[in-house]
């Protein structure tokens, strides 16, 4: 397999002020020093929640309930909506474009300029990662994978194949960096009865079946469906034999102060058993990744009205609860879009690239069937130390140590002879033997390995 460019890292930590405005610290080592800037995001409060509804509306059928006139004409004002009748059909480029007006703002321009100019001409991908305190409610909640360039035709994540983008959450539990097991790649689905009507299930068990029917089973094993998703029987698919992927169908709720999954009660199917995460961890320690396919999956709980604390998302509670990695969706997608996405994601992970990796080559396939939805809605959560490429089948082809290159010089000097000097070395070795006039050099001899 051809090892891809190493990405240029750029870490952006978020620091909310009481004004609404934000701290923005910059570090790129490749690039310079650290940079601190100030950001005013684009949406917040009502219009935050506004344009994430429209977002929405656009990645689903567009039939479910629509927008009132005073909404309508707000998403007007803030150039989401080209009539009173509905949001605009380029509406995830006008908000791409004011993350990145709003990121580039003062010094951020030329931070930016100076990125891309690093990744296009050295051909290099990029690796956003980006960091968010547990107040950062309103700026997590932002869908910061469709930054996009003014005048430019393709987002930011499109300009150079295999760039990424990842979130994470203060590391107060962060876990060492997941390496790579041994193939196949084996994915546990988990699909709940609890909210998911028979026809959804069944239609997402087709999509599933599909996606990964076409991937080599040499590469990726789905094992045994765990439906109904009770407790029981989780704990007793994942005690033996852990699996790489816990794939989790199941709607999620934040309630008294924690988030949680609302799966099926034990001898009743269809029954809800409210389940909190941190109840969960102890059977998921094991697991490295954990998929969440069920829609709006990594976006925050509204409350009143407004985005609910941080950890109200379900992809949220799961990373700062410890599981490693966790992939969910911000906005509705449908089942056959998201398996097909799902399907290049698996596919590229069973053959050893790094998850950020995997899901950047699914977020490409996904452009290039449609660019206006599915690409930006997947987030991916790293809960990690090693902030570098994470991997479950494989890992990097660590590079040999450079052999030290031994050198042998002999010289014979005018009129005096040299003989019998030998040298031996594995590795790389170089000899130099330099004879002035009326000397001699007699059995000189080097024997190097591997040279």
């Amino acid at each position: 397999m051809t090892q891809p460019s190493t990405p240029l890292a750029l870490d952006l930590e978020f620091d909310p002020q009481p004004d609404g405005s934000a701290h923005v610290r910059w570090e790129a080592s490749e690039i310079g020093a650290p940079e601190d800037t100030t950001l005013t995001p684009p949406y917040a409060g009502s219009d935050l929640e506004l344009m994430l509804r429209a977002l929405d509306w656009r990645q689903s059928t567009m039939n479910h309930p629509g927008f009132s006139g005073t909404q309508l004409a707000r998403l007007q004002t803030l150039g989401l909506a080209e009539s009173r009748v509905a949001p605009g059909r380029l509406l995830h480029q006008v908000v791409g474009r004011a993350l990145y007006e709003a990121l580039a703002a003062g010094e951020g321009a030329s931070r930016l300029a100076v990125i891309r100019s690093h990744i296009t001409s050295a051909d290099r991908p990029l690796a956003l990662r980006l960091h968010f305190r547990p107040d950062a409610v309103e700026l997590a909640a932002l869908p910061w994978e469709l930054l996009w360039g003014p005048g430019d035709q393709q987002p930011l994540l499109m300009r150079v194949s295999g760039s990424s983008c990842t979130r994470h959450l203060p590391p107060v539990d962060a876990v060492s960096p997941s390496r790579g097991g041994s193939k196949p790649l084996r994915v546990l689905p988990v699909v709940a009865h609890y909210g998911l009507s028979d026809d959804y299930r069944a239609a997402e068990r087709a999509s599933r079946a599909g996606a990964l029917g076409r991937i080599s089973q040499a590469e990726v094993v789905q094992l045994r469906e765990v439906s109904p998703a009770t407790m029981g029987a989780l704990s007793l698919s994942l005690e033996d034999n852990p699996p790489d992927i816990v794939h989790i169908v199941a709607h999620g709720a934040y309630m008294e102060g924690q988030c949680c999954l609302w799966l099926d009660r034990e001898g009743a199917p269809g029954e809800p058993l409210r389940v909190p995460m941190l109840q969960l961890l102890p059977l998921l320690a094991q697991v490295r990744m954990v998929v969440l396919s069920v829609c709006q999956s990594g976006a925050l709980v509204e409350q009143e009205g407004r985005a609910g604390p941080l950890l109200s998302g379900a992809a949220q509670a799961l990373s700062a609860a410890g599981v490693p990695m966790v992939l969910a969706m911000q906005l509705t997608v449908q089942a056959e879009a998201a398996y097909s996405l799902l399907e290049t994601f698996y596919r590229n992970l069973a053959r050893e690239r790094s998850v950020q990796e995997a899901l950047a080559r699914a977020r490409a396939d996904a452009w290039t069937r449609s660019m206006e939805t599915d690409w930006y809605v997947p987030v991916l959560y790293l809960n990690a130390k090693d902030l570098g490429p994470a991997y479950l089948i494989g890992g990097p082809k660590s590079a040999a140590e450079p052999a030290t290159l031994r050198c042998q010089r002999v010289t014979a000097s005018h009129g005096s002879t040299v003989e019998g000097v030998e040298q031996e070395q594995e590795g790389p070795a170089d000899q130099c033997v330099d004879a002035s006039d009326q000397s001699t050099v007699k059995n000189v001899r080097q024997r190097a390995g591997g040279a």
